[in-house]
């Protein structure tokens, strides 16, 4: 009877034990902030979003009517270590091309119905 009782303190104090240092273990440490800002420089991706302009505008007509899928500004397998070639060609030229595609019908509907 005592056996059973200082096994189960035993187990209560050793799961007591282990929740303090998993609660511990899980706070977060404050960042601390940077004292001057910080400049980013220019890499190959700010340099490609520069060559690329945007198509569209809120306040302005669509530049290419009707859109068109650019093309990407690297390889397919450029993004290797994170995503492979073949997702992202399937990304890029079925799933993509139907969001420009829809874009298209959708305002090819809102021309015709404001025609009306």
């Amino acid at each position: 009877m005592i056996i059973k009782f200082l096994r189960q303190q035993f187990v209560l104090f050793v799961t007591g034990i282990f929740l303090v240092s998993v609660l511990l273990a899980c706070q977060g440490t404050p960042i601390a902030e940077s004292p001057t800002p910080t400049v980013t420089p220019a890499t190959e991706q700010t340099l490609a979003a520069n060559q690329f302009p945007p198509v569209a505008y809120p306040d302005r007509e669509l530049s290419a009517s009707p859109a068109e899928l650019p093309e990407l500004p690297y390889a397919y397998n450029a993004l290797e270590k994170a995503i492979d070639a073949e997702t992202m060609k399937l990304h890029h030229d079925r799933h993509h091309a139907t969001y420009v595609e829809n874009l298209n019908e959708a305002l090819q509907n809102l021309n015709c119905k404001t025609e009306v």
